[in-house]
Order: structure tokens, then C-alpha cells, then sequence
């Protein structure tokens, strides 16, 4: 009698496997224009890493535009135990356009396509209740602070992805630069 089960499960899960058919889902994820949904992913001062996908595109000009993502940031000098854990912050890239191509934040010779980017930090100094600001635009004159790169758009979902690395200058060096690294972003809607 425990033959015949074994005989007849193995029979019943043949039969089950070899019925399937592709389902409408398969085709579905074939489909360039499905996107997903935006990310951003960095290291902060390489201590922290920062994953968000609130990620939102807002054009400044006829070509340029700007790339804004909200995320949370590790509140390190914490000087109250009552203040929360994490600060809002914001890290807004800038772009001269929307193309494949090297962003740096100074034009050189080596950059003779005239593209490039800026980068904004801001994070929420709850003691002082005000936006602590660094920026690509406080390095010293003629000094490379970073770059971005769009290593890939689809025309057909509108979204874009590329890397990023910048280091974030306070506007009086009262503070430490901050150090994005390893950035990454893909889905971004445009």
C-alpha cells in the first residue's frame, strides 16, 4: 500500500510540473517600459550607508535638471538624549543635461564635452533648529570635488541611472566635508 502512494504522488507531482506554462507575469518583466521604482544608494563619510527611494527629478532649464533624494542620517553629535537618533537630510545633484556621459564638478581639458554637476548635502541641525549646508560649490577654485555619471537612460520607461562620489565643503570649514562614496542610482524618472 505505501508503494502505491509513492507511485501515485510522484505521478500526481510529474504531471503537476510538467502542465505549468508560462505565465503572463513572464512576459511582463521582458517589458523595457515597466520601470522600477526609483533608488539611491551612497556611503556617507564611509560610516553610514544611505538607501532611499524617495527620489524625485525637477527640471531648471531647458536642458539641466536637478536629481533630489530624501533619506535619514545617523545624528552623531547628539548632544541632547532627548533629540531623535536620525536628522532629515537631503542630497540634491545637479546636471548641465540629460545625457550618457562623465559629470565632473570643474571643467577641464579632459572634459571637453562642458557637462557637468554639483552636489548639495543638507542635513537638519536640530540644536540650532537650521539646514546645515555643504557643498561641491564651497570647494577651493579649480579643484575637482567629485562627479557623477548617467550610465544608461531608457527612452522608453523615462527613467535614467548612473554612480556618483563628492566630497561636500561647509561654507565657513567650521565642519568637516562630507564624504558621499560608492553612489548609485537607478529608476529615476525624468
Amino acid at each position: 500500500m505505501k508503494k502505491l502512494k509513492y507511485i501515485l504522488a510522484s505521478v500526481v507531482l510529474a504531471t503537476a510540473f510538467t502542465s505549468c506554462e508560462t505565465e503572463a507575469i513572464d512576459e511582463k518583466l521582458k517589458d523595457e517600459t515597466v520601470a522600477g521604482k526609483p533608488i539611491l544608494r551612497f556611503e556617507l563619510n564611509d560610516k553610514q550607508t544611505i538607501v532611499t527611494d524617495k527620489v524625485e527629478v525637477k527640471w531648471t532649464g531647458a536642458n539641466s535638471f536637478s536629481m533630489k533624494a530624501r533619506f535619514s542620517a545617523v545624528n552623531n553629535q547628539k548632544e541632547d538624549p532627548n533629540s531623535p537618533p536620525y536628522d532629515a537630510a537631503n542630497l540634491i545633484i545637479n546636471y548641465s543635461h540629460l545625457t550618457m556621459a562623465n559629470f565632473p564638478t570643474v571643467l577641464s581639458v579632459d572634459n571637453p564635452s562642458n557637462y557637468t554637476s554639483s552636489a548639495i548635502l543638507e542635513i537638519y541641525n536640530e540644536k540650532d533648529k537650521r539646514w546645515d549646508v555643504f557643498t561641491t560649490s564651497n570647494a577651493k577654485e579649480n579643484q575637482q570635488a567629485g562627479f557623477s555619471n548617467i550610465t544608461d537612460i531608457n527612452e522608453e520607461s523615462k527613467n535614467f541611472e548612473g554612480n556618483f562620489e563628492y566630497i561636500l565643503f561647509f561654507g565657513n570649514e567650521t565642519k568637516q566635508p562630507q564624504r558621499v562614496s560608492g553612489g548609485q542610482f537607478k529608476y529615476v524618472k525624468y
